[in-house]
């Protein structure tokens, strides 16, 4: 049980455990103090009934701030009840970040660079503000440079936008041309000549040459797409037999363009992708490999010795190598056919003390010297 004390001068109270104590909390308080105190409640409460809480309209040109955020409490100066809590949240929020010692600022760099790359692919600016919901001129500034720092939360938000695709674009926007002339010569590979491919899918034929021979590095998105719906439909189409198709089969082959098999749908807007090994016929089956002299297992002489020096060593079979030098096999067919070079074979059987495998090979060379 408690008891209560009052100060007659001032009004201030002080509760305690017994009667004594209370007074003695009398005592000690000061009553210009809480005059003061009590001033300033009416003060506060006499603002607080005053203040406009009418939400206010947004009246900036470029911008539309929506009630409930802090940019309508501090650029349209409204004091709407959402938008003084979200102002309120901010500052506590800033308040924590700076007790804990997080920045409030970091660089931007990483954000400019992907931003940069978005514009690259085809991305307005506005698009990109609008994707990553923030400022437009925050933005501008940052592209501009003329600001190096901004928060973390913008930061993570335009590293967030994904790459765009063809889909994403405006029809009138550009886009890199790389996928759009594959897919040209590819259909041209499987037999379709250009003039061919203007009838069947009304693409202008002025748009299909300059594509096919990669007069410029970027289309506009409306071709692409185009082009893009013929290739889907024609790669696997039957070509009519006719001059303009041998015409076109004989200039791929004279181009060394792949043809539509040789690549993958996912791939082949890749500017570093490759056609699918082996698609000519005899290829080397190292990709972007065009050689056609082949050593073994589907290599070129180059890549076959470089797969065999970066692969692990393997087991030579002295015996199998002797049996293929006895019957009469040339020295570096029986090392080829053994999956080493001769010098392995002769390595191998100085450690593993063979002399018949190295007497079969000196009387091998004394032979090829006779």
């Amino acid at each position: 049980m408690s008891t209560e004390a009052r100060c007659l001068d001032c009004g201030h109270t002080t509760r305690s455990a017994t009667h004594r104590l209370a007074l003695a909390g009398i005592a000690r308080h000061s009553c210009e103090r809480e005059l003061a105190r009590r001033a300033a409640v009416r003060d506060v409460l006499a603002r607080e009934a005053a203040r406009d809480r009418t939400p206010q309209p947004c009246l900036h040109e470029h911008a539309q701030h929506e009630h409930g955020t802090r940019a309508c409490y501090a650029f349209d100066d409204c004091r709407c009840v959402p938008c003084t809590t979200a102002n309120s949240e901010y500052e506590a929020q800033r308040t924590r970040d700076r007790a804990y010692g997080h920045p409030a600022f970091v660089d931007g760099h990483g954000a400019v660079r992907h931003a940069r790359k978005l514009t690259s692919a085809g991305l307005g600016s506005r698009r990109i503000a609008e994707l990553a919901d923030v400022s437009r001129s925050t933005l501008a500034a940052l592209l501009r440079g003329t600001r190096t720092a901004t928060r973390q939360s913008i930061v993570d938000k335009l590293l967030a936008v994904p790459m765009p695709t063809v889909d994403d674009l405006a029809p009138g926007a550009t886009t890199d041309a790389t996928g759009t002339t594959r897919r040209v010569r590819a259909l041209v590979a499987h037999g379709w000549s250009i003039a061919a491919l203007a009838d069947r899918t009304g693409i202008d034929r002025q748009v299909l040459d300059a594509a096919v021979n990669a007069i410029r590095p970027s289309v506009a998105v409306s071709t692409a797409r185009a082009v893009r719906g013929a290739y889907d439909e024609l790669w696997v189409a039957p070509v009519p037999e006719s001059p303009g198709k041998t015409r076109a089969l004989n200039r791929a082959r004279s181009e060394g363009w792949p043809p539509p098999l040789a690549w993958d749908d996912d791939e082949i807007d890749d500017p570093a992708a490759l056609p699918a090994p082996g698609w000519r016929e005899d290829e080397c089956l190292a990709p972007g490999c065009p050689e056609t002299e082949l050593l073994a297992h589907g290599l070129c002489s180059k890549h076959f010795y470089a797969r065999r020096s970066a692969s692990s060593p393997r087991t030579v079979d002295l015996d199998e190598f002797l049996h293929l030098v006895r019957s009469g096999e040339d020295l570096e067919r029986a090392a080829t056919r053994a999956g080493v070079q001769i010098r392995s074979i002769e390595e191998r059987a100085r450690s593993s003390q063979r002399a018949d495998v190295l007497e079969a090979i000196r009387l091998a060379r004394a032979s090829v010297a006779v």
